[in-house]
């Protein structure tokens, strides 16, 4: 299955460009730059130099899909979970 907007919830997000767009965190809002690492509960974006640690619960997160160009948003609470498990839902719904 191809990574698209309607399926990007079920495929591996490491190395996409991201931006929170909203959080309860404000001191996070607008972050800009690519996943570099995802745990259960957390997304890290790297922002030039430095690692921001996101938690998923809260945000709003806004990917950019390079193979298409498509632009999505995605509340960060339909991301919980361990990102192996995530991407497994996939092969179960076959």
């Amino acid at each position: 299955m191809k990574r698209r907007g309607s399926n990007l919830r079920y495929h591996e997000i490491l190395g996409l460009p991201v931006r929170v767009v909203s959080s309860i965190d404000p001191g996070i809002e607008g972050v800009e730059g690519m996943v570099v690492n995802e745990t259960m509960k957390t997304i890290e974006i790297r922002v030039g130099g430095r690692e921001v640690v996101t938690f998923k619960s809260g945000t709003r997160y806004r990917f950019k899909i390079p193979e298409t160009g498509e632009v999505v948003d995605i509340d960060g609470d339909m991301l919980l979970g361990r990102p192996e498990d995530r991407v497994r839902m996939v092969l179960k719904k076959r």
